[in-house]
């Protein structure tokens, strides 16, 4: 006898298989399937599964023009959904029937000779499908709008196709073409005297201009677009020009004007009740607070917009939501929540076909699993949001997710891998005139050399990115690169030069208003005071390393982040074993420990067991240090990270030396140099070497 299980089973494979038969462009079959669905789902009583299927049918004979038909189908699924309540279906059902209107808007225009109709309809379906991430197909309806423009001669509408256009090759990164498109738009504006589109011109070239990381000119034409907005009245289009404003100062680390801007934006939505442009400025202004290191007010704010977002029925919206929450999170150090936010996100982008929303979910989630040591799970996930963005022909997001996987790599010991990544995101970004990333990618490979031990090819790529951010006016850029460019002189033994970058960090980062990025600056500065006492042995030092490393420790626990805070007690950890306070050294380290297993930071939990092994060993209780290092080598090895691996090798080695067992010394310094010949880093390769010696 059949169950209701296997029933329902049977009926998930129908959906599947009439799915698979729409895509082959087998209607017939499709529908056979779909129908066996719908019969199923009826019979064991699954309303939602019902709803879902009357969707499914609708869609079908909307690709066969059957309008009627799908109007009646979607209209089903609509009904069910508000009877069962369910508000997710419910939105879905007005997303379909707002497609099938646009298609059947098309057609009709198409049959009764409307050129004018017949160029708007194809202009909405492309910006539909852009919105969905289908670049090709929105590319192909909008160009179909604009011949259709250039031939009734529609100054106006032809305008518009363009500044469409521009938009959509904006979005894959086509940053020539979108300019080209958009600057048409705007001569055409102005040549008929169209106020109103010359400021969205303004608008589009501005932030055209700011993904370029043209700051002054991103500048420059969205405050054009903001004059011209006041002086015809278009609360609406100013509130817009000053949410673009706030984010550009955002890019730039002026947070202050950032805010400013963005609650300029806000206030005026909430006056013209622009529910939709009300949730994108408490989004905006969420993200400003996390930049700035205010977790709470950036969970408040894009929780807010989230509640907006799912009662208007926003989907798209509710899903980037749900992602920005995830980002929060993941800088709370709270994983578990991180993940839980981007999988949501993830599932609205698929169910919606959001392709260009799927890909950004599963860069995300690959940043969240690397995060959490899971290095596998992340190498898949960037690599599927690598596949997407290279199959819907966004060069912008290639870029990104080639640097993504290049940072795993790096994190895994994989150098090679690593370099070969950072080096095709950095053509590409190159290629597309992206200033900004171009230097990121330099800052990242500086730092990718820096792990090789190849410092003078570090200072070169760190320089050529500092010399970027300084050139586009990026302030939150530059004091990442002083803090880069700092932490390379230390690793040199150039204190005193380390010390000029690192202050120049934290002088800007006070002064943005960057709270996290403050505590940072104050950590790093403190790892390099104890440098220099460990070198001098001057106590005058290592009490400046521990007022930096508590500095840095009470504004992680004050702003939330968990991460940071294990972080700042494995520093001072460190420092108390420098100084010989062993008792003190291991109540930071267990502390570290404790947080890192709490928040599922297997990297950072192997790290505190090779920190305590250190310290155990230092206090001659070898037994205790042998396990902590084993336990923090089965996590690399688990994990997968070769340059870690490496490391508890060689503290293994150290450890077996003090204790006299020669034979078990080397085996594992030739295991730590072995590795570190594998994956290319000299500085390692060199200091197993001593060790051997």
């Amino acid at each position: 006898m059949k169950t209701i299980g296997d029933t329902h089973g049977q009926g998930v494979c129908y959906i599947r298989l009439g799915k698979m038969f729409q895509s082959l462009n087998q209607y017939d079959k499709a529908q056979e399937y779909q129908e066996k669905a719908l019969a199923i789902k009826i019979e064991i009583g699954d309303r939602d599964g019902e709803a879902t299927s009357y969707g499914n049918l609708g869609t079908l004979f909307q690709s066969l023009g059957h309008y009627e038909k799908a109007q009646e189908y979607q209209e089903k699924a609509l009904a069910i959904t508000i009877e069962i309540g369910n508000r997710d279906g419910e939105a879905t059902s007005y997303g379909n029937l707002g497609t099938l209107f646009q298609s059947l808007a098309l057609a009709i225009t198409i049959e009764i000779g409307d050129r004018d109709g017949e160029a708007t309809s194809y202009g909405n379906l492309g910006t539909l499908f852009r919105s969905l991430g289908h670049y090709e197909k929105a590319r192909e309806y909008q160009e179909k709008a604009l011949a259709i423009r250039i031939e009734i001669d529609d100054r106006d509408g032809e305008a518009t196709s363009y500044g469409n256009l521009g938009t959509l090759f904006q979005s894959l990164g086509h940053y020539d073409k979108a300019r080209e498109y958009q600057e048409k738009a705007l001569a055409i504006t102005i040549e008929i005297g169209d106020r109103y589109g010359e400021a969205t011109s303004y608008g589009n070239l501005g932030t055209l201009f700011q993904s370029l990381g043209h700051y002054d000119k991103a500048r420059e034409y969205q405050e054009k677009a903001i004059a011209i907005k006041i002086e015809i009245g278009d609360m609406h289009g100013e509130a817009t020009g000053y949410g673009n404003l706030g984010t550009l100062f955002q890019s730039l680390g002026h947070y202050d004007k950032a805010q400013e801007y963005q609650e300029k934006a806000l206030a005026i939505r909430i006056e013209i009740a622009d529910r939709h442009g009300e949730a994108t400025s408490y989004g905006n202004l969420g993200t400003v607070f996390q930049s700035l290191g205010h977790y709470d007010k950036a969970r408040e704010y894009q929780e807010k917009a989230l509640a907006i977002r799912i009662e208007i029925g926003d989907r798209h919206g509710e899903a980037r939501s749900y992602g920005n929450l995830g980002t929060v999170f993941q800088s709370l150090g709270h994983y578990d929540k991180a993940r839980e936010y981007q999988e949501k996100a993830l599932a609205i982008r698929i169910e919606i076909g959001d392709r260009h929303g799927e890909a950004t979910s599963y860069g995300n989630l690959g940043t969240v699993f690397q995060s959490l040591g899971h290095y596998d799970k992340a190498r898949k996930y960037q690599e599927i949001a690598l596949a997407i963005k290279i199959e819907i022909g966004d060069r912008h997001g290639e870029a990104t997710s080639y640097g993504n996987l290049g940072t795993l790599f790096q994190s895994l010991g994989h150098y090679c891998k690593a370099r070969e990544y950072q080096e095709k995101a950095l053509a590409i970004r190159i290629e597309i005139g992206d200033r900004d990333g171009e230097a990121t990618s330099y800052g990242n490979l500086g730092t990718l050399f820096q792990s090789l031990g190849h410092y003078e090819k570090a200072q070169e790529y760190q320089e050529k990115a500092l010399a970027i951010k300084i050139d586009i006016g990026d302030r939150h850029g530059e004091v990442t690169s002083y803090g880069n460019l700092g932490t390379l002189f230390q690793s040199l033994g150039h204190y005193d030069k380390a010390q000029e970058y690192q202050e120049k960090a934290l002088a800007i980062k006070i002064e943005i208003g960057d709270r996290d990025g403050e505590a940072t600056s104050y950590g790093n500065l403190g790892t390099v005071f104890r440098s220099l006492g460990t070198v001098f042995q001057s106590l005058g030092h290592y009490d400046k390393a521990q007022e930096y490393q508590e500095k840095a420790l009470a504004i992680k626990i004050e702003i939330g982040d968990r991460h940071g805070e294990a972080t700042s007690y494995g520093n001072l950890g460190t420092l108390f074993q420098s100084l010989g306070h062993y008792d003190k050294a291991r109540e930071y380290q267990e502390k570290a420990l404790a947080i890192k297993i709490e928040i599922g930071d297997r990297h950072g939990e192997a790290t505190s067991y090779g920190n305590l092994g250190t310290l155990f060993q230092s206090l001659g209780h070898y037994d205790k240090a042998r396990e902590y290092q084993e336990k923090a080598l089965a996590i690399k090895i688990e994990i997968g990270d070769r340059h870690g691996e490496a490391t508890s090798y060689g503290n293994l080695g150290t450890l077996f030396r003090s204790l006299g067992h020669y034979e078990k010394a080397r085996e594992y310094q030739e295991k730590a140099l072995a590795i570190r010949i594998e994956i290319g880093d000299r500085d390692g390769e060199a200091t197993r070497y001593g060790n051997l010696g």
